[in-house]
């Protein structure tokens, strides 16, 4: 019976001795984060408690000691040293948050207003990855102001800090926000804010260009470039054939810059197309526009030329009594009036016009009626029933 004593003997140290490991192993690394006092990221959380996890396999009694009340005994002040840390670690951030709220009440004032609960919260959240979903208007201007504020007060090195904006006007309103709250309550710190980068993704990565892949002498055109780079090669986009080529090319930045400030792709244009086309075949009535006319918007922005009729076979009165071939146009010459010289002759003196790119519901279809695709027709009165 002796090697049975022994053996137990021998499992009962090893036991005992990886409990023990595992729990002090577990106090110092946990002491070390409450002594920084610092937000517990997922990353230290997760590990934190595969110790805890650890800890309880390795003080676990086997099956066949189920008897050994004297070890149990002795490693049951480390399950509850295992359970206490296991609580602390889960409700550490919760407390860490509420804490540092009283502790930073002053940061969360501005002027007479009080960031909410929700703003706070996200302020001092210092994971790795941090996801902030909000409305227009909800304040993420302040609360990222409010955020680099933190992360200086709280020691960060201001050199690793980068805030983006969408526009250089919501940054220069961030970096003003920033610099007051900073020169309120660490003035010190100001004459380091300029290492910090507070501007638009754009901006950033051309200086990033700059400084790493010795890009050239070049910078994002301001509206007015914009202008010029389009005046000078419009002509060949097809901006110069009807109307004014100024107000042409005005009109065609206008549509780009729509496109861009939604971040809308191509792709995503002509899905919603493909969407309509669906709609439509399950509920006629409810979209004007032909099978056709979808289908041809899917070309957007290069049109597939679909010849133009307007002014030849058919035109437009406007409510005052002017023909025009297309109210889609702007024209600089002069315009006639049916209710002065009749319909037909203002028709006749109508300008000419040349047009490659329509998408416009009813001009379109008016001109595959001029081409005898009478389909469209039946889809358009559909409608008008």
């Amino acid at each position: 019976m002796g090697f049975i004593r022994d053996f137990i003997k021998r499992k009962e140290d090893e036991i005992t001795r990886e409990s023990y490991q595992a729990v002090n192993q577990l106090d110092k690394e946990w002491n070390f984060i409450v002594k920084k006092d610092t937000y517990l990221i997922y990353e230290n959380k997760t590990h934190l408690l595969n110790l805890v996890k650890k800890g309880n396999t390795q003080t676990k009694i086997p099956w066949y000691l189920f008897w050994d009340f004297w070890l149990k005994s002795k490693l049951q002040s480390n399950l509850k040293k295992l359970s206490e840390f296991e609580e602390e670690i889960t409700g550490y951030n919760a407390n860490f948050v509420s804490k540092k709220k009283v502790q930073y009440k002053d940061l969360f004032k501005r002027d007479n207003l009080v960031l909410d609960d929700d703003q706070q919260t996200a302020i001092i959240t210092d994971d790795k990855h941090n996801l902030v979903v909000a409305g227009a208007g909800s304040g993420k201007t302040t609360t990222m102001a409010m955020r680099v504020v933190w992360l200086l007060a709280n020691s960060s090195n201001p050199e690793d800090i980068v805030a983006f904006t969408f526009t250089e006007k919501a940054a220069q309103n961030m970096k003003n926000r920033v610099y007051e709250k900073v020169g309120k309550i660490e003035p010190g710190l100001c004459n380091k804010l300029g290492e910090a980068y507070i501007g638009t993704i754009h901006a950033y990565c051309y200086r990033m260009l700059q400084d790493h892949f010795g890009f050239g002498n070049y910078e994002v055109l301001d509206e007015n470039q914009e202008m010029a780079f389009i005046m000078r090669h419009g002509w060949n986009l097809g901006l110069g054939h009807n109307g004014s080529y100024v107000k042409n090319c005005g009109n065609f930045l206008k549509s780009i810059n729509v496109v861009y400030d939604e971040m809308i792709t191509n792709e995503e244009l002509r899905n919603t197309i493909k969407k309509l086309v669906t709609y439509k075949k399950a509920y006629p009535k409810s979209i004007r526009n032909s099978f056709r006319g979808l289908r041809h918007s899917l070309e957007w922005p290069l049109y597939k030329n679909n010849r133009c009729y307007a002014g030849k076979i058919f035109c437009m009165i406007m409510p005052d009594g002017t023909v025009l071939p297309c109210d889609r146009i702007t024209y600089t010459g002069k315009l006639y009036n049916a209710k002065e010289i009749g319909v037909k002759t203002a028709f006749d003196k109508m300008p000419t016009v040349r047009c490659n790119g329509c998408s416009f519901c009813g001009s379109l279809e008016m001109n595959y009626l001029a081409q005898l695709k009478f389909d469209v027709l039946d889809e358009i009165m559909a409608v008008v029933k």
